[in-house]
């Protein structure tokens, strides 16, 4: 799996914990703890930082990543402190939903938990005094976290369908005087070659191009999303530009799969943190500062265990969760 999937799974959800709530409804809100000790955050973010350094070498932490000099690992840490925040919501959210783990996913996870405990927990210097049983814990807050994100997921208007997903690839031409239109639209209704119609008229302008609804000039959508395989459409009059389209592919089937998958991800990752904001607006989570200071200092390098979140995802089925921020 890619570090950018993995990105998606680490950081679970939207950072929605400041801009989304007022001070005011801040205030207000019920105090709830982050649950988890310093060396079961730590076991998390050893974990991420291997699998960064994997992909881009130690020197990724160095780089700057913000204004004043803020170094990549700065924020890296910041992010995965959210994490654990957002996790923590996602499991209080699960009891409002009355979302749980089942006996079979129960067990699933308490056997990943054992299996990474032996293999890289109970070597790991930097882990002493993580237990089994709170690496189980670790494991199945993660898998309920999952679990109720899949649940808000799972929503109707969530789903994206191949219409409105659709691709197009056409052939365009845009010009900007009425007699080079009627005259391009002319030969290309005669049969002349459309791709070298455009490069006489064209002027540098793109030809070639795959297009979504919501990507073309509303004029030009509603005028050629309809029309069939070799069509070419009327003169078109949009934003002061003339164009002339054909069809070359009414209905790009791979493209509209992956651009449907996309939107998907994105309308999910829109609701949950919509729900996140809610919840938020009445529960404030608050991070231990000396936990989180003792994670810290715990991360460094050499840790040559297994991916945690891999192994937590193998184990409730879904390696590559869509829909968290990165």
């Amino acid at each position: 799996m890619s570090f950018k999937k993995r990105l998606i799974i680490a950081v679970l959800c939207i950072t929605v914990l400041i801009g989304g709530c007022s001070a005011e409804k801040q205030q207000e809100a019920e105090e709830i703890p982050v649950p988890y000790s310093a060396q079961q955050m730590a076991l998390v973010a050893l974990s991420a930082f291997r699998e960064a350094e994997q992909v881009y070498t130690d020197t990724i932490w160095r780089v700057a990543a913000g204004e004043g000099g803020e170094t990549y690992e700065k924020r890296y840490l910041q992010r995965l402190k959210t994490f654990f925040i957002e996790m923590t919501a996602m499991d209080r959210m699960a009891e409002q939903r009355e979302v749980k783990l089942s006996d079979g996913e129960k067990k699933r996870l308490e056997d990943a938990a054992d299996r990474f405990y032996e293999d890289s927990v109970r070597q790991e210097p930097k882990l002493n005094g993580l237990d089994q049983e709170g690496t189980r814990a670790l494991f199945l807050s993660y898998g309920l976290a999952l679990k109720c994100k899949r649940e808000i997921m799972a929503a109707r208007d969530v789903e994206v369908s191949q219409s409105e997903a659709k691709v197009i690839r056409i052939q365009q031409i845009a010009v900007d005087n009425t007699e080079d239109a009627e005259q391009i639209h002319l030969r290309a209704m005669e049969g002349a070659d459309f791709y070298l119609l455009a490069k006489t008229y064209a002027k540098g302008r793109p030809v070639d191009l795959k297009v979504g609804r919501g990507e073309l000039p509303e004029e030009v959508e509603t005028a050629v999303f309809n029309l069939e395989d070799g069509a070419v459409s009327d003169v078109i009059e949009s934003d002061g530009h003339l164009y002339i389209v054909k069809i070359v592919d009414s209905f790009d089937e791979a493209a509209t799969e992956i651009r449907r998958q996309s939107m998907q991800a994105e309308r999910a990752k829109k609701r949950i943190g919509e729900a996140l904001r809610r919840f938020l607006l009445e529960k404030r989570i608050e991070m231990d500062g000396g936990d989180w200071k003792r994670v810290e200092q715990l991360i460094g390098r050499g840790y040559q265990g297994e991916d945690f979140f891999e192994a937590a995802g193998r184990a409730m089925g879904d390696e590559r969760i869509q829909g968290g921020g990165s």
